[in-house]
């Protein structure tokens, strides 16, 4: 036959049912029929062969092809049509034309798969922080399988021997959370393998009322690192019983090789910035060593800082931001004299300009540290004022970040109720009320408002 001279491997019948046996037994790439047959036309030969194979081309042999045949071929999965008499030579042309559509589709469909991928291995390294990363992993598993819920574990101590998991995200946001089996979870981070199981307990009451999650099957897929598990994603189906196909725990695995790597990534950004801030705090600590007057009060104003920023209901990583900037907003002094800085007695106008640099000067220290961008707003912008008359650049309202603007209400209040060079300390009740006086002109209001709830919270609190 002209095509194994070609060079093919055919499997050769005249009886259309001895080749869907051929075709169970044996891998086809392609089938070459003709429409009319026995017992069975060649399009629901290749519809039935299709079915094995979903990628396998399809030519079809006629002599008197109609519309109406040539749409059924098609529907059927036809990829190429040979019109009796034909030479060897229309034969090869045909099967090669055939073979290479399902070559350029199978690609299409490989590259649809892939997609996904893609876009979860860009949201993915997008995200620095571990929160934002383990919100984003939850919600990228959910997309890629269509799960009904995903939680992310991650390891309480992720470079130790033996450690334990906690869930630190989950897929819908606010939605209700079930507890970690830690049996399982065990499991799975001693194993390092993926788990799939039937998972929740019956009852007679509706899950929105109950909160007892129905029997589903859920899979739980490790986060893997060289030295161990760095976490665990658990990822449960949306119907009953329904269960993870071949396609769907591959695409889950890949995701998790793409999600450890971010997480791995995160942890180093994470200890790094922690090695920046830590040297930067260094550096803030010893001006304060400067002046006994000053120490502690970067440490009392980001504490300060956290409670108002999480009074306002700002995210996790924003709460990180003004704790960060609360502990280098002054970072800049280093660069102002201390004749100055120390200076018990009122600036002169010229030496006032000086001081008024020290914003700018910390900006420009922090601007090449990728890990401390998160400082810059509030290290730049905490001297200016609510009412627009501030500095470096007047900057008014809304359009001062909200990190300077919670840094600004802290560290006037802390600079009013501390002894400094210049001034004696106020009592803390006087200082409440420059606080009161000064909202909506150097303060913003909604800022003094939550630190007062604070306060009023702190008072409440029983020893």
């Amino acid at each position: 036959m002209g095509l194994s001279r070609a060079g093919y491997d055919v499997r050769a019948t005249t009886n259309p049912h001895e080749a869907i046996e051929i075709a169970i037994r044996d891998s086809i790439d392609l089938v070459l029929t003709d429409i009319l047959m026995p017992g069975m036309n060649g399009i629901e030969l290749l519809r039935t062969v299709k079915h094995l194979y979903p990628g396998a081309a399809g030519v079809m042999i006629t002599g008197h092809g109609t519309m109406e045949s040539a749409i059924d071929a098609l529907r059927a999965g036809a990829t190429g049509f040979l019109l009796k008499p034909f030479t060897a030579s229309e034969l090869r042309l045909a099967v090669e034309d055939a073979l290479s559509k399902s070559r350029i589709m199978k690609e299409n469909v490989r590259l649809k798969a892939l997609m996904p991928l893609y876009e979860s291995s860009k949201a993915f390294y997008r995200e620095t922080s571990i929160d934002a990363l383990a919100r984003t992993i939850a919600e990228q598993f959910a997309k890629s399988v269509s799960a009904e819920q995903v939680t992310i574990l991650l390891a309480d101590d992720p470079m130790g021997p033996e450690t334990g998991y906690r869930i630190v995200a989950s897929y819908p946001l606010g939605g209700f959370v079930p507890p970690a089996n830690e049996d399982i979870v065990a499991w799975v981070a001693k194993t390092a393998e993926p788990l799939m199981l039937n998972e929740g307990s019956l009852t007679n009451l509706p899950a929105s009322l109950s909160g007892v999650q129905q029997p589903s099957v859920v899979m739980y897929i490790p986060l893997l690192r060289a030295q161990g598990v760095l976490g665990i994603v658990r990822v449960r189906k949306g119907a009953a019983g329904q269960p993870f196909g071949d396609p769907e725990v591959e695409m889950l695995s890949i995701q998790a090789s793409q999600a450890a790597i971010a997480v791995q990534n995160a942890l180093l950004m994470k200890d790094l910035e922690s090695g920046y801030l830590e040297a930067l705090g260094s550096l803030a600590n010893a001006l304060e060593a400067r002046d006994l007057e000053t120490r502690g009060h970067v440490e009392r104003i980001a504490s300060q800082g956290v409670a108002i920023a999480r009074q306002l209901g700002l995210s996790e990583d924003e709460v990180e931001a003004v704790r960060v900037g609360a502990l280098l907003h002054d970072i800049g002094k280093i660069g102002i004299p201390d004749a100055i800085l120390r200076k018990p007695g009122p600036l002169t106008p010229e030496e006032y300009e000086v001081v008024k640099r020290h914003p700018i000067i910390g900006d420009k220290i922090l601007a090449p540290i990728p890990q401390l961008q998160k400082a810059r707003p509030a290290v730049i912008a905490h001297h200016e004022r609510y009412d627009g008359t501030g500095y470096p650049f007047s900057l008014k309202g809304e359009d001062i970040p909200i990190q300077a603007r919670i840094v600004s209400v802290v560290d006037a209040f802390d600079a009013m109720t501390e002894s400094r060079p210049y001034h004696a300390a106020m009592s803390i009740v006087r200082g409440l009320e420059e606080l009161q006086r000064n909202k909506g002109t150097q303060f913003d209001p909604r800022v003094v408002d939550a630190f007062f709830e604070v306060l009023h919270a702190v008072q409440r609190t029983p020893v």
